[in-house]
């Protein structure tokens, strides 16, 4: 291990680079999941689920809410985007 942390430490900020950019993709990756859930729960409460709060949507409000108890589809695509393009970028670095 001495060897190890001896070879290591003239690249101890590149180490702390690469594992930073390891976490923020690997958190990133994780949100994605999440998104895709909440767009099948708003699609299916729309369709006329069982999910209360969606169905009471209009269509304006269905596509285009920007609210964060009844985000729209184009805010949840939106953000599935960005968390995408941010964990990409992430691995690019790493």
């Amino acid at each position: 291990m001495k060897i190890l942390l001896k070879y290591l430490k003239p690249y101890k900020w590149l180490v702390i680079f690469t594992l930073l950019m390891a976490s923020i993709n690997i958190g990133f990756s994780l949100v994605d999941p999440i998104l895709l859930g909440k767009l099948i729960n708003l699609a299916n409460g729309h369709q006329g689920g069982d999910i209360p709060p969606a169905s009471k949507l209009t269509e304006g409000q269905f596509f285009y809410s920007f609210s964060l108890n009844n985000p729209g589809v184009w805010y949840i695509l939106i953000l599935s985007i960005s968390v995408a393009m941010v964990s990409r970028i992430a691995k690019a670095f790493q």
